[in-house]
């Protein structure tokens, strides 16, 4: 025992490098046995297995013992990869990385030298580092690994890179992303969860022709038996039916994967579960499904990482705006701030996002100084995901400024339905409400009856702008009753002033 970390440290330069390595060897050897390798050890473990082996010492404390040597790095590596394991489990991720170089330090196999990469990319996607992961994921492919090593390299970069572009700094071509599914799908041994990951890849890529895919990939999840590989497979079936507009089915594939993943060790699984599930619960119009399913990620989220938290008040957000409930959504301007500031190292879209929602919620308090000031701050914090007009709160923003040029400037940033990502379930509504206010009413004819007959978030939005293109009254009542039943009042409100508007125009037509 040492009162002081200085006396300890002279005592130790006293020592040898020989008798230093032997020491940790032999002390990392009673701990081992003492102890019984509990995880509580691992750390202590990998560090004294480690420095046993590490080539500082390797030669004066081992010159003749090629067999000890090698025993050691053994332990090291076993430990070192343990102790990461379990650092990243505590989302302690740039300690597990640093473990994870020392392993590589010491490995000298080519084919564990591959496991230590692609468990690098694994902890890299913990704090979304994706272009990280790619790297580590290339090391690995350039030892040129055994098929089976190769696919499962293939398979992640195609899975958490390029069938999620909106992560990168520098999003991958297409083509590209379809070259690494090709070669997993060709190399992954049938049946296997390498296989499984590959088609769930294929599906998210292209939902649209991914129907085969996704259902393939629940088959061999489920025989396998994995829960976050299930989870996976069920998020690949949900994102499949949004694409064919069966929002329901989507939201019965997201509890499935909710229940699936509801135990999972990791807490950012777990988070990652509820994140996708709301989207789809939001597709569907079940606003108040939505909502519970945002406030238990928050709960969860906001505990994690930096960008885990910034997650949570963004998933908030999109809630209460999507219900247009403005004075919830305003309330979560102090938070939405802070964690977008603590969160500028992780390209994240939702540091300026929410930010924009914000600016929006105070528009429609009156509040328009304080919402510029949002709007400016989002783009100085604009990174990836943009422009800024993509936002579909831009766009309403302009709407409400009654800025008609700004609008249909807009109106060419929001992506149109077949290009929305899962969280800009907003961009149908804002798109027809806008289209109706520059009188492109054919195009947003056009774009309405794509969701006019679907139990939807868009299809009351649809059912109104028909109404009003087509001066059909019921159809405005159908989207009123529509509003009322998903929980957004305010909207509902405002379709009946518009009805009234309507009504009024009508008879002085008739009049005429």
């Amino acid at each position: 025992m040492f009162k002081h970390a200085l006396t300890r440290e002279v005592a130790y330069a006293g020592l040898t490098k020989a008798r230093r390595g032997r020491l940790h060897a032999a002390f990392a050897d009673w701990l081992e046995h003492a102890g019984e390798g509990r995880d509580e050890h691992a750390p202590l473990l990998a560090h004294h297995f480690a420095e046993a082996a590490s080539p500082e010492y390797a030669d004066l404390a081992w010159p003749d013992e090629p067999d000890t040597l090698q025993r050691l790095r053994l332990k090291a590596v076993t430990w070192l990869r343990r102790a990461a394991r379990l650092a990243s489990g505590r989302n302690e991720i740039d300690d597990a990385l640093a473990l994870l170089h020392q392993a590589r330090v010491l490995e000298t196999d080519r084919d564990a030298m591959v496991e230590l990469w692609l468990e690098d990319a694994r902890v890299r996607y913990l704090k979304y580092d994706v272009d990280g992961a790619r790297l580590a994921l290339e090391a690995a492919l350039a030892l040129e690994p055994e098929p089976e090593a190769t696919a499962r390299a293939y398979a992640d970069l195609a899975f958490d890179g390029g069938a999620r572009p909106y992560m990168w700094q520098s999003p991958p071509a297409r083509e590209e992303v379809a070259e690494w599914i090709a070669r997993a799908l060709e190399l992954a041994p049938r049946g296997s969860s390498t296989h499984a990951l590959a088609l769930q890849a294929r599906a998210i890529f292209d939902p649209r022709t991914g129907a085969e895919h996704a259902a393939e990939s629940v088959v061999i999840a489920e025989a396998i038996g994995d829960p976050l590989l299930r989870g996976h497979a069920y998020e690949a079936a949900a994102t499949v039916a949004m694409a064919a507009q069966r929002y329901r089915e989507a939201r019965d594939w997201s509890d499935r994967q909710l229940a699936v993943t509801s135990r999972l060790p990791d807490p950012g699984d777990r988070s990652g579960a509820q994140w996708h599930a709301t989207w789809a619960y939001l597709r569907a119009g079940d606003l108040r499904g939505a909502r519970r399913l945002a406030y238990a990620h928050d709960e969860l989220a906001s505990t994690l990482t930096p960008h885990d938290a910034v997650h949570a008040v963004a998933l908030r957000a999109c809630v209460e705006t999507a219900a247009a409930r403005w004075d919830a959504a305003r309330a979560l301007v102090v938070r939405a701030e802070r964690v977008s500031a603590a969160n500028t190292e992780v390209p994240c879209q939702f540091n300026w996002r929410t930010l924009v929602k914000c600016a929006l919620a105070s528009a429609y308090a009156g509040d328009e100084r304080e919402a510029r000031r949002l709007e400016d701050r989002a783009g100085e914090l604009l990174v990836v995901g943009g422009p800024l007009g993509r936002e579909p709160a831009m766009l309403r923003l302009a709407l409400l400024r009654g800025d008609l040029d700004a609008a249909e400037q807009r109106l060419s940033e929001v992506p149109t339905p077949d290009e929305a990502w899962p969280w800009e379930v907003e961009a149908v509504g804002a798109r027809l409400d806008a289209l109706i206010a520059v009188g492109a009413h054919e195009q947003a004819e056009e774009e309405a009856e794509l969701f006019a007959g679907t139990e939807s978030y868009a299809s009351p939005f649809a059912l109104r702008t028909l109404g009003v293109i087509r001066r059909n009254p019921a159809l405005i009542d159908a989207a009123i009753s529509r509003f009322e039943a998903m929980g957004a009042d305010w909207y509902a409100e405002e379709t009946r002033d518009l009805r009234q508007t309507a009504a009024a125009t009508r008879r002085l037509d008739l009049g005429r």
